[in-house]
């Protein structure tokens, strides 16, 4: 892959993007990552274990994983690993590893919010005399 620096693309942006993009086809579970990036991104917490055991179960390399942990922020971190996940082909394993991590770092909301493919919206209605009322809920 040849890729040419301009001044419009920051250099470490440039080398972050070429470490991470893995493959340039992306999986289904990929995908699902990457259609969330930005409610995801809100959501995670990169720190507090999920780095380590995501290398530890070979979902990210150990670049990955030192990319990720030099971001200033933990949102940068969450976006740097969201940007990871969302670009390489990830395998079914890789995926339910992914969500075991989440799940083993106490972020089963953000596990569930994936395995739902960013939840599905029902409506509500609740009748009681005068206090009727239209509820949005994510499922």
């Amino acid at each position: 892959m040849t890729m040419r620096y301009t001044n419009r693309q920051p250099l470490p942006s440039l080398i972050f993007r070429l470490i991470c993009d893995c493959s340039a086809v992306s999986s289904e579970y990929s995908q699902i990552i990457g259609r969330h990036k930005k409610r995801l991104s809100e959501m995670f917490q990169p720190d507090f274990g999920l780095l380590r055991h995501l290398l530890s179960r070979g979902v990210i390399t150990d670049r990955n994983h030192e990319h990720v942990r030099a971001g200033e922020s933990v949102y940068d971190r969450s976006d740097r690993l969201l940007h990871c996940l969302s670009s390489a082909a990830l395998s079914e394993t890789q995926y339910l590893e992914l969500l075991s991590a989440l799940e083993h770092t106490e972020q089963m909301h953000v596990a569930n919010y994936i395995r739902s493919d960013g939840g599905s919206s029902l409506k509500i209605c609740r009748a009681s005399g005068s206090n009727a009322a239209l509820e949005t809920a994510i499922i």
